[in-house]
C-alpha cells in the first residue's frame, strides 16, 4: 500500500521554491494615461550556486526595451529565460469521505461501518492509486489500516464506512503538488552571495487613471477647481508605494510589445476600454482649437505633492495601496480660480466655395449656433491635464450646469470650457464677388488655372439677452485677408486643400449690450478655379 507522506514531503520542497521571486519590494510606481506604467523594484534575493531564478508567474510582463536589473556591489554575468521544471502548489478541499480519511491520516477517530460495527483508534495509513492528474489519492475501494484504542489493528474499506466520528479536529483540505513544464528567468552573479541586492525596473501595461475635474461656480468671476484621479489597477498589486499620476505626452516607441525576455508570459494585460483614454491624451487635446466622487465636495483636502521633471509634471501620492483588480479615487487638489463668461461661434470655412453671388443672401439665424463657454485661467503653479470636466452652480442649492472636456492647460494658460448652446444670440452670414481678374495664375500642382476673386462678407449678430455678452466669432479663411470694420485676431495654418490659397483662422472678439445689433464687414482675395 502507498502512503499519502510523500505530498507531504515534496510541499515542504515546493515552499523553498515558492520563496524564490519574492523578496522584491515595489518601490515607486508612474503611472500614463495612456495605461503603461513604469516600475521601480529593490530587494536582496537569495541565491544559490550564484544563481538566482524568477518563475514565469513572477516574471514582469515588461515591455520592449524597458526591462533592466542591476546590483550596487555585484556584476550580473547572464540573464536569460528557459522553459523548466516546477512545482506548483494547490488547495483540494474535500469532497467525499476517502478524501477526508486521505487527509487525515495520524487522527484519532471512531469509525461506523456498514455492518454496525464500531472502531475507534487513529488512522495508521490509507492505500492509494494513481490518479489520471498524477497524484496518488484514495478512492472508494481503498483500504484503511486502523490501530484500535483497545489494542492491535483492525483493516476496511473505503465502501464499508457509513459515519466518521473524529476526536480531534480534522482537516478539511489538502494540499497538493502538481509538476509543471514553465518558463523561468535565470540571473547569473559574478559572486556567490546569500543575501544579494538586486535592482528592477520596468514598463508595463496594466495600470491607468484619468482625471476628473469639479468646477464649481462661486460668482461670475470665481470659481472653484478640484482635480481628482481615478486609477484602474489590472497589473500587479500594489502595497504602500510611492504612486506617480504623470502629466505629459508619453514617446515610448517600441514599447507595444514584451520584452522577448518575458514574452512567454501568458496573462499579458492591456489598457481597459472603458476609459477610451484616447480622448484624454494631451497629444490630442493640444491641437484642439481653444473655443471649441466619493469624498463630499466641501471636504477639506490637503494638496497632493507635485514636482516637474523634463516635460512631464508628477502628482506624488505616498504610502499607495491598491491590489489587483481594485479601483481607486485619490483628491489631487483644490484651488480657486479666475473664470469668465464668453460667448463663441464658428462660421463654416470658405474652402469649399467655387462660386460666389453677385449680391448677400445671408444664411438662416438658426443655421450659426452660439455657445455659452466659460475661460479658466490657470494661475496654479501647475499644468492642468487633459480630462473630463463636470461643472455645478454653487450661487445657492448645488445644480448641475454641464460637463465637457478641460484641454491640456500650462500654468499661466488659459483653456474653455463649454457650458450650453444659447438660442439668445442669432448670427446671418453672407459674401457676395465685388470683383475677378481671370486666369492669373496656373498652379503647377494640379496644372489648373485660377482667378483672383474679391470677396466681400458681412456678418449680422443680435443679442436677445437681457445682459451684456462678451462674443467670440470665429472662422478660417482661405485666401489672403484685407480689411475688417471690427479689428479681428489671426493665425495662419496649414492648407490642405491644394489650391494655391493659404489659410488663416481669424477670430472678432465683440461686446454686445443686451438688446445690441451689430455688424462686421470684411473682406479678402481667393483664388478660385478657372
Amino acid at each position: 500500500m502507498a502512503s499519502t507522506k510523500p505530498i507531504i514531503s515534496a510541499m515542504l520542497f515546493l515552499l523553498s521554491i515558492n520563496a524564490i521571486g519574492q523578496e522584491f519590494k515595489t518601490q515607486s510606481v508612474s503611472i500614463f494615461k495612456n495605461g503603461q506604467s513604469f516600475f521601480i523594484k529593490t530587494g536582496k534575493v537569495n541565491i544559490e550556486n550564484g544563481i538566482y531564478k524568477i518563475t514565469e508567474e513572477q516574471a514582469p510582463a515588461s515591455l520592449f526595451g524597458t526591462l533592466w536589473f542591476n546590483t550596487p556591489d555585484n556584476e550580473i554575468l547572464s540573464i536569460k529565460s528557459y522553459p523548466d521544471s516546477v512545482e506548483r502548489k494547490s488547495i483540494k478541499a474535500a469532497e467525499a469521505i476517502h478524501e477526508i480519511l486521505a487527509f487525515n491520516e495520524g487522527k484519532k477517530i471512531k469509525a461506523y461501518l456498514n455492518n454496525e460495527s464500531v472502531f475507534e483508534g487513529t488512522i495508521e495509513e490509507i492505500s492509494t492509486k494513481k490518479q489520471p492528474n498524477g497524484l496518488l489519492l484514495p478512492d472508494h475501494s481503498s483500504l484503511i489500516t486502523m490501530k484500535k484504542n483497545t489494542g492491535g489493528w483492525v483493516l476496511f474499506y473505503v465502501r464499508q464506512v457509513q459515519q466518521i466520528e473524529f476526536l480531534e479536529r480534522p482537516n478539511m483540505d489538502l494540499e497538493q503538488i502538481k509538476k509543471l513544464q514553465e518558463n523561468i528567468i535565470e540571473l547569473k552573479f559574478k559572486n556567490v552571495n546569500s543575501g544579494q541586492a538586486l535592482n528592477m525596473m520596468y514598463l508595463s501595461n496594466g495600470l491607468v487613471w484619468a482625471p476628473e475635474y469639479l468646477l464649481s461656480l462661486k460668482s461670475e468671476t470665481q470659481a472653484d477647481l478640484t482635480l481628482q484621479a481615478e486609477i484602474a489597477n489590472n497589473g500587479e498589486g500594489l502595497k504602500d508605494i510611492n504612486l506617480n499620476l504623470v502629466v505629459g505626452v508619453p514617446n515610448f516607441k517600441f514599447a507595444d510589445r514584451l520584452s522577448l525576455l518575458v514574452n512567454f508570459v501568458k496573462n499579458k494585460t492591456h489598457i481597459p476600454d472603458p476609459f477610451k483614454m484616447d480622448l484624454l491624451t494631451n497629444a490630442i487635446s493640444t491641437q484642439r482649437p481653444s473655443y471649441t466622487s466619493d469624498a463630499p465636495i466641501d471636504t477639506p483636502v490637503a494638496p497632493v505633492e507635485g514636482q516637474g521633471n523634463e516635460d512631464f509634471f508628477f502628482y506624488e501620492l505616498k504610502n499607495f495601496s491598491l491590489p489587483k483588480g481594485g479601483r481607486a479615487m485619490q483628491r489631487i487638489f483644490k484651488k480657486e480660480i479666475d473664470i469668465a463668461h464668453i460667448y463663441e461661434a464658428n462660421l463654416p470655412g470658405n474652402n469649399n466655395v467655387r462660386s460666389f453671388g453677385d449680391d448677400f443672401f445671408f444664411s438662416p439665424e438658426n443655421q450659426h449656433k452660439v455657445f455659452h463657454t466659460i475661460r479658466v485661467n490657470n494661475e496654479t503653479g501647475q499644468p492642468w491635464t487633459t480630462g473630463s470636466v463636470f461643472i455645478i452652480n454653487e450661487e445657492g442649492e448645488k445644480r448641475p450646469v454641464s460637463q465637457d472636456m478641460l484641454t491640456y492647460t500650462s500654468n499661466g494658460g488659459h483653456s474653455f470650457i463649454k457650458v450650453t448652446e444659447s438660442t439668445d444670440i442669432k448670427i446671418k452670414h453672407a459674401e457676395k464677388e465685388i470683383g475677378r481678374e481671370q486666369n492669373v495664375r496656373r498652379y503647377p500642382k494640379n496644372s489648373h488655372y485660377y482667378d483672383l476673386v474679391k470677396v466681400e462678407g458681412k456678418i449680422q449678430i443680435r443679442n436677445f439677452k437681457n445682459e451684456a455678452i462678451d462674443l467670440n466669432l470665429r472662422r478660417t479663411i482661405h485666401g489672403e485677408l484685407e480689411r475688417t470694420n471690427i479689428p479681428w485676431l489671426t493665425q495662419g495654418t496649414v492648407n490642405y486643400n491644394g489650391t494655391p490659397n493659404k489659410a488663416t483662422n481669424v477670430c472678432w472678439e465683440i461686446n454686445l449690450d443686451a438688446g445690441e445689433e451689430t455688424e462686421v464687414v470684411y473682406s479678402y482675395e481667393v483664388f478660385v478655379r478657372s
